[in-house]
């Protein structure tokens, strides 16, 4: 369940790279698709809910929020995934954590993430990474030039974090965090 969670989510990036840059309804509609698949692997997948805002905001085109192209996305991965999980709630519900939106586990969390991050990759890894981000996304975003591509990556690095971190909590393996990689 896992890989195609990343290799769904890892398409729907570069969809969403796509209409970044393009700025076209068919682009935002296959981030959408894509987005869908992913969420009806596994719920993991509803981790990409947050990566089109996050790359907006770091991109600098926050006029793309009054757009109805910027909301197509939402609600084409809605209207696939919400018949499945109105028939199918009864049987899921019980992977959803019964202390969602507990922010104390949330914080408790936070440190569990990161040590299965550095595990993953390791520490030089991991610093190189730290250094990517400045590079590409600290730097670049105090001029407005931080690139489609590299405000993506960085949102789905993120996305995928804070999804865990603040619904699913209690997951502590490191293929959960696959996608964020």
């Amino acid at each position: 369940g896992d890989v195609p969670v990343v290799a769904f989510g890892l398409v729907a990036i570069l969809r969403l790279v796509r209409f970044l840059d393009r700025d076209r309804w068919q682009d935002a509609c296959w981030f959408g698709i894509w987005a869908a698949l992913a969420i009806l692997t596994k719920p993991a997948g509803w981790s990409l809910a947050a990566a089109p805002p996050l790359a907006v905001l770091l991109t600098g085109r926050i006029r793309r929020f009054a757009t109805l192209r910027f909301w197509l996305p939402a609600a084409v991965a809605c209207l696939l995934c919400a018949p499945y999980y109105a028939l199918t709630w009864a049987m899921i519900h019980h992977g959803v954590p019964e202390n969602l939106g507990d922010f104390r586990a949330t914080f408790e969390a936070l440190p569990k993430f990161w040590s299965l991050l550095t595990g993953m990759t390791g520490w030089p890894l991991f610093i190189l990474m730290l250094c990517g981000f400045a590079y590409r996304i600290v730097r670049p975003l105090r001029t407005g030039s931080v690139t489609s591509y590299w405000a993506s990556m960085a949102a789905l690095f993120l996305s995928v974090y804070l999804f865990h971190a603040l619904v699913l909590h209690g997951l502590t393996e490191f293929r959960h965090l696959l996608l964020a990689l």
